[in-house]
């Protein structure tokens, strides 16, 4: 009878410097995403507060008598630029909001009406 020495299963130098490489590449591409998401929540972070600064003159502006007002605020780099009319009754605010993003200035304009007494 021959006795042959039996080897366990095992990966071969090849095949594991192929897993290190698929893994490294799959990691970076995990870090680089992560860095993507955080410049996009910096940007709606601004965003947000554009919308809330705009939101917050509507509100005074809407809840104010009749009148012709005009403002204008800056805060942690957003711009808002803020105006009413009145007439008859209703209050129309326009209002405009700028802030900086890595792509350029981004503006967005939003018009509120409502009633005024």
């Amino acid at each position: 009878m021959r006795f042959t020495a039996h080897m366990p299963p095992a990966f071969t130098f090849v095949e594991v410097l192929v897993a290190i490489v698929l893994l490294s590449v799959a990691l970076l591409a995990l870090a680089a995403s992560g860095a993507v998401a955080l410049r996009q929540m910096t940007d709606d972070d601004a965003t947000i507060r554009a919308a809330t600064l705009g939101q917050r003159y509507a509100e005074q502006a809407l809840a104010s008598p009749c009148t012709t007002t005009s403002a204008a605020d800056s805060n942690n780099g957003v711009i808002v630029l803020a105006s009413t009319t009145s007439a008859n009754g209703t209050a129309q605010v326009d209002v405009t909001s700028q802030h900086a993003t890595r792509y350029g200035p981004h503006v967005e304009q939003y018009v509120f009406t409502g009633g005024c007494y």
